[in-house]
């Protein structure tokens, strides 16, 4: 109850309300969109935009009988994690932590006659935070051994 009584508070102080914040994001490879999201939250909740999915394959165990692979799983694709706040002045702050997995190669194996899988991934992950007016687009270049990366953040206060 504390809390909630001091972020009431604290909003009212910095003169922001208790708005949501739409987050729009596109991350290039090359110069070509690959993704695309948009999200909406209230002001300063976490956002989590993406597009991991799992993959199974057949692994070897770590103990016990091996002559039966175990299933594992690997994420491959993004995943953007972004905590945006208006400011008192109407400015967005942001703080985001971004990955990119991507499969490399799906080596396979066998152990007295058992086949197993070793997925190699490739994972790039940065973060960043910054400051924005409202709508404006901030791009924040990064590059892997053979590709340039651009991630591209608008964010704009929603009107309740």
């Amino acid at each position: 109850m504390k809390l909630a009584v001091f972020v009431a508070l604290a909003l009212v102080a910095t003169g922001v309300s208790a708005q949501n914040i739409e987050v729009t994001t596109e991350l290039l490879k090359d110069g070509k969109v690959i993704e695309h999201f948009t999200g909406s939250k209230p002001n300063g909740e976490v956002q989590t935009l993406g597009n991991l999915k799992s993959h199974p394959y057949r692994k070897e165990p770590e103990q016990g009988d091996k002559s039966k692979p175990e299933l594992g799983s690997f994420d491959t694709g993004f995943q953007l994690v972004i905590t945006p706040r208006v400011r008192a002045d109407g400015q967005i702050l942001y703080v985001f932590n971004m990955t990119k997995n991507d499969l490399t190669q799906l080596d396979t194996y066998k152990v007295k006659g058992v086949e197993f899988e070793n997925p190699i991934l490739q994972l790039r992950s940065f973060g960043q935070s910054g400051i924005v007016q409202q709508g404006e687009v901030r791009e924040t270049p990064f590059e892997s051994a053979t590709q340039k990366y651009v991630l591209k953040v608008t964010a704009t206060a929603l009107k309740n």
